[in-house]
């Protein structure tokens, strides 16, 4: 979009911001309430195994990854504004499905929309953050949107905990309650927004260009890279959080809490990240997050006591948050804070999302084949390499190559 910039003050841009912030932070504990809270619901309720939580996993990761890819198009047909408000009525609704009747087909039927809309919602907000803004301005407010909904998301996973015990077991659950209430707050606060987000025009100063704009697109497609592989990850693991803490005896509600710990310590980096600018324009994140992000995973998945559980959360913590902060960070620069990029960087994440639980799918069934009841870590392991080989090259190719034309 090439449209330039109108007048506005610097009180009315910051009370913009933090409005999309709040909404940032309400649509990240709904989203996480069944994205991840939703295992802990099917495991208690429905009796669901990992392969039926992967499996729903699996489904809601395509239908995210094909609507965020479409998302700009649907922008420039609708509008951001007005297909934002549609997508969270139709949450509202899917919520309100669930509330009436809760069952395989109904969990399976609401997170194929649940994945449609949330594929859809995402990019436009990460867009209306980002719109208009010089890149050390993206920078902070990029940064602000990442600790505010990751900050969300240990948050929702905690309150899973408290519903789950002490909600009566013959009402209609109380996550989808909450939920369907959050969404409505929502609505109200997306009212005042302009009908469309106002970007940069593409000739304006501020952009970068050049070699600047060249290498700035290096580290963009370097941190996609790692982003992805982060997300195949840790849709391993979110539907297998259950089992994961249940084998080291840890009752359903303290293993939703214990399990938000990665999330905990990605909201820390977000914040350091967003208030220190040392990593800007640099090489060597990368490398770290090649390296962190499997160590972190395999200590999750395999650790045989608890603190080995949590130091992974920790490892996987960090990385995960340093690769998504770079790869929403340069898509922004790069292109402009358009709904195409952020839907590229939200499709990718879905397709973590379908990946992961299609490689954890892939490694049950080899599994059950072997007559085993679990895939082995030697198993699992391999199932999941050729993502991890890779995605550490492409998170090394573009930089060395960039090094070596310069």
């Amino acid at each position: 979009m090439s449209s330039s910039i109108s007048p506005m003050s610097s009180v009315v841009r910051t009370d913009r911001l933090r409005r999309l912030i709040a909404i940032t932070f309400v649509e990240s504990v709904v989203t996480v309430l069944l994205e991840r809270g939703l295992y802990f619901y099917t495991d208690k309720h429905l009796d669901f195994s990992g392969v039926e939580n992967l499996g729903i996993a699996l489904v809601f990761g395509v239908f995210y990854c094909a609507m965020a890819m479409a998302s700009g198009h649907a922008c420039r047909r609708f509008g951001e504004k007005k297909l934002l408000r549609a997508t969270i009525w139709m949450q509202i609704l899917a919520m309100g499905v669930l509330l009436v009747h809760t069952n395989g087909y109904t969990i399976t039927g609401v997170m194929v929309i649940w994945g449609i809309l949330t594929g859809l919602k995402w990019p436009i907000v990460e867009s209306y953050i980002s719109a208009g803004r010089d890149p050390r301005a993206v920078a902070r407010s990029v940064g602000q949107f990442n600790i505010s909904w990751s900050a969300a998301v240990p948050i929702a996973l905690v309150l899973v905990w408290p519903i789950l015990k002490y909600w009566p077991a013959d009402w209609p659950s109380g996550i989808f309650l909450l939920a369907a209430v959050l969404s409505v707050v929502s609505l109200i606060w997306i009212r005042p927004l302009e009908e469309r987000p106002v970007h940069l025009s593409d000739d304006d100063p501020q952009r970068p260009s050049g070699d600047t704009l060249a290498w700035h697109r290096a580290l963009m497609v370097s941190s996609r890279w790692t982003m992805f592989a982060s997300y195949t990850l840790l849709f391993i693991l979110a539907p297998l959080m259950p089992q994961i803490f249940s084998k080291l005896g840890y009752a359903i509600g303290i293993s939703a809490a214990l399990s938000s710990l990665m999330d905990v310590v990605r909201v820390v980096t977000f914040v350091i990240l967003e208030r220190w600018s040392g990593w800007h324009d640099r090489w060597w994140p990368a490398p770290l997050v090649v390296v962190g992000v499997p160590i972190g995973f395999l200590l999750v998945l395999y650790g045989n006591n608890l603190w080995m559980v949590l130091i992974g959360e920790v490892i996987f913590g960090l990385a995960s948050g340093m690769t998504y902060y770079m790869a929403l960070y340069y898509a922004m620069v790069v292109k402009n804070a358009s709904v195409d990029a952020s839907g590229q960087h939200e499709g990718l994440i879905g397709a973590g999302f379908a990946i992961g639980p299609a490689t954890g799918l892939a490694a049950y069934g080899v599994a059950s084949m072997a007559g085993m009841g679990t895939p082995s870590i030697a198993m699992m392991s391999i199932a999941v390499s050729p993502v991890l080989m890779v995605c550490a090259v492409g998170g090394l190719i573009p930089l060395l190559a960039w090094r070596k034309m310069k």
